[in-house]
């Protein structure tokens, strides 16, 4: 009687533990609705580059270095989260709280003074090609 009691407690184990990975696969490729991917697009520029990984902890409202540990696959991009729990949070429910997560937006990049422009230098003309 124990010894069929362990073996459906691993039984179950085994499925709900092969469930979560099949979840979690399955989100790479989730496809999700084009306002979505453009906050992970405007989420995946904030550290500067155009990569696809998104370093700032999604959960903790980009706020967080999120850590390569805590990272998870969702469309075509990697997101990195700070814990295991904010990483936990977005497995359970990705579209709902990628749909309330505000990007903040990046500062503009102020223009330089006409005196702090850098000087191009004029561009010598070719000369006139004889015709013969």
């Amino acid at each position: 009687m124990k010894r069929n009691l362990i073996l459906i407690l691993t039984l179950l184990t085994t499925l709900a533990l092969l469930a979560c990975n099949t979840q979690n696969e399955d989100m790479a490729y989730f496809q999700l609705p084009p306002e979505l991917m453009g906050k992970l697009a405007a989420a995946d520029l904030l550290d500067g580059k155009e990569d696809k990984v998104i370093e700032k902890c999604a959960s903790c409202s980009l706020m967080m270095p999120g850590k390569p540990e805590f990272g998870m696959d969702l469309s075509d991009y990697h997101l990195q989260f700070c814990s295991e729990p904010c990483q936990a949070s977005y497995a359970t429910d990705a579209s709902g709280r990628l749909a309330t997560l505000k990007v903040p937006e990046l500062p503009a990049v102020p223009e330089l003074p006409a005196e702090m422009a850098p000087e191009v230098p004029a561009v010598p003309e070719a000369p006139e090609a004889e015709e013969h």
